[in-house]
């Protein structure tokens, strides 16, 4: 936009008209067409204008002293009316001469004097840029159609005006022109409005393309600079009260070291440009035609003063950026000697432009609180470590999207379970924020759960299930989970609308699990029962969300890619197989989360036994294995009843046995690790000897 910049290089121009002359007075008309009446004679083209305008019929002689005096009073309130008109109407002849001009159609074109032109071509007194288009409307106008363009007129002292022309024929009783009648609207208003109009709808549309906030400050100096001002800073409110630069932008890039010196500066003085209140509505626009040394020094910190002098000094236009409940900052647009001062007619563009960009603004500093909430959720969600087991080594990886959508509910896990066996799960929560992020905590919690009491796939997906039906009705998750067996060399997984899991085995070919299922939240009671695979040394399991496939915008083409990064033995024998299939697929970035998970089975290295958890063992006391006088032992199968001290104590001996390595099981002999089995065997003692014991279960 070039609304605040000198007159523009090519000569342009708008139409000018040029009145007749009548009884010695410009723009004053003949009123009759007739002599020897007692008026005043009527010049060539107003008698052509009388004709012309006339709808008196004169087939009686008789009667034409009646009907030119009707014809006197129809031209006399026409011509008034013509007269009234604001825009530029003229009379010209069938060769493009000025005949007539309406008493205010000098005036919108700037010209004081229009006497010299009468009679003179009015296609000539265009310039040249736009002579053609006038020859044309001419030209078109004598053949008895409509001629219309539109052009620029150039005035010495004002921006180019926009006019819209069009000439129609005047036609006589034959249906030939007579005449030529041209009217000239100014319509640089009309045209600038739209074009402000069109500017801050793609305005509104830029500022709201990106949710991140220092995208979108950049986006609005881009708006303005240069087309509206020479440099503009934006500053935010920041703590304390203070005004601190975010963005700024200069048209010369050899002052761009200059202007980035102000990005993060409180350079302002506490309050200088409005109240420090900072309440809404109180920042009203302030425009400054000449920002001389005295008003810089009243509004920039003194040791900023030298900076800013550097910028440029001119006109400046300052006004605040307010959301709807607070003050943002505030915005500073300066216009050097370049370019005319800013004034009240230029308010109205910067306000709007303001109001539109503090609430992209405001969004934005929105977004980013809810995506911080949203990362501490997704941290606190993902496991610290990994499981450690031997023979089988687990690699992981999460990255979020690299665009400013919502941080989305991808999660991973892998955790140890009772009996020793590993429990892995992941999914994705459909929907972003912070929503998504506490759903797939509750999600991610309820699988550990269920894990850790009913280890069944089944069984974990069908009860986060319930938990999405029930608190999150509206919502929908893809998840898979799996229980991998160590010592067995066994998977077992189900999915909820997810894709399977990959497969990549000893010899290097790749295999894929069917996902199956409808997501969590949709489930019935028809869902595909748990598969099992078996895991032979050298093979690998992986599971991943859909980002990984769908960021490429072509799902074949990201299939294909998985599967190529996942054949390749460089990447399985990398350091973190997980990170570098995310590389290798996703070179170019993800639009959406991805999570993956990677099992990788060792080769065969003697037996791999099965790891128990074992619960904290009872301090001893003084007498060694024995327990303090008064103290009882709670037996899990035993329902929680207490037992007698007789009883206590033979548990907590065969307890201390076990932890020796001493205590052996009396039908195979072999060594009892598990503390249960240690517990019954206690029992067992302890009823051999008459100590009172509650009887088994059946």
């Amino acid at each position: 936009m070039d609304r605040h910049r000198g007159p523009a290089r090519h000569a342009v121009s708008r139409p000018v008209v040029a009145p007749a002359r009548a009884n010695g007075h410009a723009n004053e008309a003949i009123p009759s067409a007739a002599t020897g009446n007692g008026k005043a004679p009527a010049s060539h083209g107003d008698s052509r204008l009388s004709t012309a305008l006339s709808a008196v019929p004169a087939s009686e002689v008789g009667a034409r002293n009646s009907q030119e005096a009707a014809l006197f009073q129809t031209l006399q309130f026409s011509q008034r009316l013509v007269h009234c008109s604001p825009d530029c109407i003229k009379l010209l002849d069938v060769e493009g001469h000025v005949v007539w001009v309406s008493r205010n159609g000098p005036q919108p074109a700037g010209i004081d004097d229009i006497v010299p032109t009468v009679g003179s071509s009015w296609i000539e007194m265009w310039p040249k840029i736009s002579r053609e288009e006038a020859r044309s409307a001419v030209t078109a106008a004598r053949a008895g159609r409509t001629g219309a363009f539109q052009a620029h007129f150039p005035e010495d002292s004002h921006e180019p005006t926009l006019w819209d022309v069009t000439v129609t024929p005047l036609l006589d009783a034959a249906g030939q022109a007579q005449s030529l009648l041209v009217y000239s609207r100014d319509v640089t208003k009309l045209k600038q409005a739209n074009e402000s109009l069109q500017f801050l709808a793609n305005a509104s549309k830029m500022l709201t393309d990106s949710l991140n906030m220092q995208d979108t400050l950049d986006t609005l100096l881009r708006l303005i600079v240069p087309d509206m001002a020479d440099w503009a800073v934006i500053n935010l409110l920041g703590g304390g009260g203070l005004l601190t630069g975010r963005a700024a932008a200069h048209v010369d890039p050899q002052r761009a070291t200059d202007i980035e010196r102000l990005r993060g500066r409180a350079y302002l003085k506490p309050g200088a440009l409005w109240d420090a209140s900072y309440t809404l509505g109180s920042l009203s626009p302030r425009i400054v035609s000449h920002a001389g040394n005295d008003f810089l020094s009243s509004i920039v910190l003194t040791r900023y003063l030298p900076l800013v002098k550097r910028l440029g000094r001119g006109s400046m236009m300052m006004l605040s950026l307010e959301s709807a409940d607070r003050v943002l900052g505030s915005l500073i647009a300066v216009s050097t000697q370049g370019r005319r001062p800013y004034s009240k007619v230029d308010s109205p563009l910067f306000e709007e432009l303001a109001h539109r960009a503090a609430n992209a603004i405001d969004h934005a500093r929105e977004h980013e609180n809810s995506k911080r909430v949203a990362q501490v959720f997704q941290e606190a969600s993902l496991p610290e470590s990994l499981p450690t087991v031997d023979g089988v080594t687990f690699h992981s990886t999460y990255i979020p999207a690299q665009t400013d959508v919502q941080l989305g509910g991808d999660w991973y896990d892998a955790f140890r379970i009772p009996d020793g066996r590993i429990a892995l799960s992941i999914g994705d929560v459909c929907g972003t924020g912070v929503e998504a992020a506490v759903v797939m905590c509750k999600v991610r919690q309820t699988l550990r759960s269920v894990a850790m009491i009913h280890p069944d796939p089944a069984v974990m997906l069908d009860t986060a299930d319930r938990m999405v039906k029930l608190d999150y009705p509206y919502g929908m998750v893809t998840s898979l989970v799996g229980i991998l067996d160590p010592k067995e060399l066994t998977f077992v997984w189900a999915a909820a609308g997810h894709p399977g899991p990959l497969f990549r085995h000893a010899d290097g070919k790749i295999s894929e699990g069917y996902g199956c299922g409808l997501p969590l939240g949709l489930r019935g009671d028809d869902e595909v029962p748990p598969q099992t695979v078996h895991l032979p040394h050298g093979s690998l399991v992986m599971c991943y969300t859909d980002g990984l496939i769908e960021s490429t915008h072509d799902l074949f083409e990201g299939e294909r890619r998985l599967r190529a990064a996942l054949a390749s033995d460089d990447v399985v024998k990398s350091a973190n197989p997980a990170k570098a299939i995310h590389d290798l697929v996703l070179h170019d970035g993800a639009r959406d989360d991805v999570a993956i998970l990677i099992a990788l089975v060792g080769p065969k290295s003697g037996e791999v036994k099965r790891h128990r958890e074992e619960r904290p063992m009872p301090k001893k006391t003084s007498s060694g294995s024995k327990k303090a006088a008064g103290t009882r032992t709670t037996s899990k199968k035993s329902g929680g009843r207490k037992y007698g001290k007789k009883a206590s104590d033979k548990v907590g001996a065969a307890m201390d046995e076990m932890k020796q390595g001493k205590l052996k099981s009396g039908r195979s002999g072999k060594k009892v690790t598990n503390p249960k089995q240690a517990v019954a065997i206690g029992l067992s003692e302890a009823r051999k000897s008459g100590a009172k014991v509650p009887p088994k279960k059946k």
